[in-house]
């Protein structure tokens, strides 16, 4: 997980438990009317104004303001608030260190629940006033944490925003790549960083942009699942980004519907076909007939580093647009590699040349 899911998916709560802004406001009306309660007994008491002759009407006067006590807590939907708390304690990541503040809301809320149902059912005797103290002591506990909540969600909010946006950049120059998977060693975070910046750096000699002048940058990386947001040439970013997206799906189709690919010996004839970067040169406005030759001097190369993205992964990210095999195709296309049908990182480094680029 990465601190970008920590931050949507705080902020994707915070929209589903909505109703929680509406149960604070209700606690703290039960709280107002408490303080106003104990308040006057402790005026009474201090000045000395209970006597035989008002006791009555003082014990009158109490009984009243617990039954309005009383009356608002019934007037609360429990039934909303548990629906709350179900929407929080189905949220799958609860483990997570950074999600600690959700389960301390969680308790919170389960023992103001109970606490809450208990004291709306108890009679006007001598355990009415303990009862209360520890209701209103468990009220303010679950106030501070619903606070809290929203605070923390705010705040993530925030500091992603100023993470992403510190630094402006020219539209489109930027690209985020993930690889949602969790057991990538150092060596293959290391060959996929290579595969990306070797895809960048061979568009820009399609596209006749410096790959020194405007060398691909990191803006952020994060692993875990593993995560990079670069920086390069608009146009080439363009470019690069629209052969990602046409290889990614490319591959994940023909696993998902037309099993062509992991079948065939021809999978990098296939890709180069379904690329079709001549096309894309003509779309992108770039001079093909001079564009011709660098292409087939890069096009093999390219598609075997985009196989190098693809042969394990089972669910990738380019911007925005995520691709993902189910879970029956993700064990078939991890049989597949297996199988060296789309062939292991070993194959792969043999079709590269040894002594650098071409």
């Amino acid at each position: 997980m990465i601190f970008n899911d920590v931050e949507s998916n705080y902020n994707e709560l915070r929209e589903k438990v909505e109703g929680l802004e509406t149960f604070k406001a209700q606690l703290k009306v039960i709280v107002t009317h408490y303080m106003d309660f104990s308040s006057n007994l402790i005026n009474l008491n201090i000045n000395s104004q209970v006597n035989g002759s008002n006791i009555g009407s003082i014990a009158k006067d109490s009984i009243a303001r617990l039954v309005n006590i009383q009356t608002l807590l019934r007037k609360i939907s429990l039934k909303d608030v548990w629906k709350t708390f179900y929407k929080l304690e189905s949220f799958k990541d609860f483990g997570f260190e950074m999600y600690k503040p959700v389960l301390k809301l969680l308790n919170s809320l389960e023992n103001c629940c109970e606490l809450l149902f208990e004291f709306t059912n108890t009679p006007l005797d001598n355990s009415v006033a303990k009862k209360l103290v520890i209701l209103i002591s468990v009220i303010n506990t679950t106030i501070i944490e619903i606070d809290g909540f929203y605070l923390i969600a705010s705040c993530l909010k925030n500091i992603n925003y100023e993470l992403q946006n510190n630094i402006i950049y020219t539209e489109g120059s930027t690209i985020t790549i993930r690889i949602y998977r969790d057991d990538m060693t150092v060596r293959e975070i290391g060959n996929y960083m290579v595969s990306i910046n070797d895809i960048y750096e061979r568009v820009c000699a399609i596209v006749g942009v410096s790959a020194t002048e405007y060398a691909l940058r990191p803006i952020k990386i994060e692993s875990g699942s593993w995560y990079e947001k670069l920086f390069g040439h608009p146009s080439v970013i363009k470019f690069m980004q629209e052969l990602l997206n046409r290889a990614i799906g490319f591959v994940y189709r023909n696993y998902t519907n037309e099993g062509k690919l992991a079948a065939t010996p021809y999978k990098m004839e296939l890709l180069e076909k379904e690329l079709n970067i001549i096309q894309i040169c003509e779309e992108h406005g770039i001079n093909v007939e001079s564009s011709k030759k660098i292409v087939e001097e890069n096009i093999t190369l390219i598609c075997k580093d985009l196989l190098t993205l693809t042969a394990k992964n089972t669910k990738i990210a380019v911007n925005e647009r995520v691709f993902e095999l189910g879970q029956e195709v993700a064990a078939s296309l991890i049989e597949g590699c297996e199988n060296k049908l789309l062939g292991t990182e070993e194959e792969l480094d043999d079709l590269l040349p040894q002594t650098g680029k071409q």
